[in-house]
């Protein structure tokens, strides 16, 4: 089993198609080796460290500026070295990992620019990078709520629960965008693709407004909060109901999009060796 199609095995009960598609998209950009090491800034609660875990012993260090995420992140990937830190002033040598992963953190940032030149910088001659990022076109279905105020020239939604994909996100990208900001910083990109146009109507609030509240309420700590995602099926038979739903329309969704609509944009470059 190839690294991609195995670290999908780690996620198959996530109600989150959008995830579980660019973390198989994201896996396979990077093609973690033995002996290697590899930076996962802004690792969040550690999901990816932990699937990265999972598949190869290359060496793993999460960065995260929220002491609780990296509480959270120490339970799923107890392998990874854990750093608090800023993504725009990072804590490394020059040239000191082979791989690099950015998932859905430029989003978040005042200053991405700076980011991009960090995450260049701490990367070896060579050295492969991986990001992904939510797309400027996200689909009808995935936030109807915000999509209907772009469409009126409203603006979007700014609090929770209403601001679905905006949620704690100063921008969101277009493709152009990306690949502009990313050679800027000396980058050299090698694969671009867009992903998941289907889904349930208001995928992104019943996932991460109702299904994380729902899930928080059945689970009494972060360790069995993150079992509740990771590799077993919901105990709920309404939430195994409702992911088989979402399963299902996942299957309408192709590998990857050149055009149009999605919800991830997904990004491959490299440190080129001059």
């Amino acid at each position: 089993m190839n690294p991609a199609d195995a670290a999908f095995t780690h996620v198959r009960y996530d109600a989150d198609i959008a995830f579980r598609s660019r973390l198989r998209t994201l896996v396979e950009f990077l093609s973690p080796g033995d002996g290697e090491t590899l930076l996962d800034a802004g690792c969040g609660l550690g999901f990816y460290l932990s699937v990265l875990a999972a598949l190869t012993p290359c060496t793993l260090i999460g960065l995260e500026f929220d002491e609780t995420r990296i509480r959270h992140a120490a339970l799923a990937a107890p392998a990874a070295t854990l750093v608090r830190g800023d993504i725009t002033s990072l804590p490394f040598h020059q040239a000191a990992f082979d791989k690099v992963l950015a998932s859905e953190v430029l989003e978040h940032l005042p200053d991405d620019t700076a980011a991009l030149a960090e995450l260049f910088r701490v990367l070896r001659p060579g050295g492969v990078a991986a990001f992904s990022v939510p797309y400027r076109n996200y689909p009808f279905l995935w936030d109807p709520l915000n999509k209907s105020r772009e469409a009126l020239r409203l603006g979007h939604f700014e609090r929770e629960p209403w601001s679905g994909i905006w949620t704690d996100h100063r921008r969101l990208y277009r493709r152009s965008e990306l690949v502009r900001k990313v050679e800027a910083a000396g980058f050299q990109v090698t694969d671009v693709r867009l992903q998941t146009r289907w889904s349930m109507p208001f995928a992104h609030l019943l996932v991460y407004g109702l299904g994380k509240a729902v899930v928080s309420r059945r689970a009494g700590d972060a360790e069995r909060r993150r079992d509740s995602f990771w590799g077993r099926p919901p105990n709920s038979k309404v939430l195994r109901l409702a992911l088989q739903a979402f399963t299902a329309i996942d299957r309408l969704n192709r590998a990857e999009y050149r055009s149009g609509p999605a919800v991830s944009l997904c990004l491959r470059a490299v440190r080129p060796l001059n």
